[in-house]
């Protein structure tokens, strides 16, 4: 039986998915779709490449399952796989059509982020981030917590 801590954590979790789910699916997307565009709109906007193995890490993903995602991506005109000169790997940038639907998508983080934090101090969302953090450093995933810097 799962503890206090861990139900509320996946509770928030389910509703949050729910709702970005049915956002984005009104743009015609999947959430996690949407959440990938994303991440690789931020990493791109800080110069860094993206590659399937970053996204692997930062979802906490199988190999398996990223690649068929990216696929169906590929496939949709979502996203490409270019040469990179600096990895191995072919890095995954957005095709017109991907950055159309990050665009039309971006803001369902930081609508869902608003509902989830209203009523909610800083002193508040402060505690909140220092509690969460070390327990992600607690599970070992330390290379999770800055994935939106």
């Amino acid at each position: 039986m799962e503890g206090i801590v861990l139900s509320k954590v996946r509770i928030l979790f389910n509703y949050i998915r729910r709702e970005w789910n049915a956002l984005a699916k009104i743009e015609g997307i999947s959430g996690f779709q949407s959440r990938i565009l994303h991440t690789i709109y931020l990493r791109d906007e800080k110069n860094l490449e993206t590659v399937q193995k970053d996204l692997e890490t930062i979802f906490n993903s199988s190999k398996s399952s990223m690649c068929e995602l990216l696929k169906t991506m590929e496939q949709n005109n979502l996203i490409e796989r270019v040469d990179s000169p600096s990895q191995r790997a072919k890095k995954i940038v957005l095709t017109q059509k991907g950055k159309e639907f990050e665009e039309k998508t971006s803001s369902i983080g930081l609508y869902l982020e608003d509902i989830v934090t209203s009523n909610l101090s800083k002193e508040d969302l402060d505690n909140f981030n220092k509690i969460i953090d070390v327990m992600i450093k607690n599970i070992g995933k330390d290379d999770q917590l800055n994935i939106d810097d």
